[in-house]
């Protein structure tokens, strides 16, 4: 098995692309410290391992907390491919966006950010036991999961490992 601590979609593919070429037979568990992720990359990543998901044998662990939307990433893979440390914590909380310029400027950034957050939505409530609608009501609400729950929602598939 081998790991591999993601922090870039760019570093990821790279890292990937090697994999498949040279190792292809050889598990691969990807892990996440989330503090390091930009949110710009999650559709990215996400897109990225779904692209390999056919071709290698991979898993996902997260090491410590997550914002919800993180689950975006997870949801390339099957539930039972998704682990998390038991002391994680999910946060439902809406990420801030800064938009500048003209008023029409700040109005098609607004709609450009409701349309990534729905498909956001979409893809974890279509890969997890959570409606759509209701994660952006829980983002406003600033809710948590523990692990557990977050296992019985379908985020994750168990625990890792030692």
């Amino acid at each position: 098995m081998k790991t591999i601590l993601v922090k870039s979609v760019g570093q990821l593919y790279m890292e990937l692309i090697a994999h498949l070429e040279k190792n292809k037979e050889v598990p691969l568990t990807l892990q996440f410290d989330t503090v390091f992720m930009k949110d710009s990359d999650l559709l990215g990543i996400h897109d990225t391992i779904d692209l390999f998901a056919g071709k290698l044998d991979m898993q996902i662990e997260v090491l410590y907390d997550m914002p919800v939307h993180f689950a975006v990433v997870l949801a390339a893979l099957p539930v039972e491919k998704r682990r998390c440390m038991p002391s994680t914590i999910v946060h439902f909380v809406r990420q801030p966006q800064y938009a500048a310029g003209t008023a029409t400027d700040i109005t098609a950034t607004g709609e450009q950010v409701i349309r990534v957050e729905e498909r956001i939505a979409g893809i974890i409530g279509a890969s997890t036991h959570l409606e759509t609608d209701a994660i952006r009501v829980r983002c406003d609400r600033r809710e948590y999961l523990t692990s557990e729950q977050a296992i019985e929602q379908g985020i994750f598939g168990g625990y890792i490992h030692g």
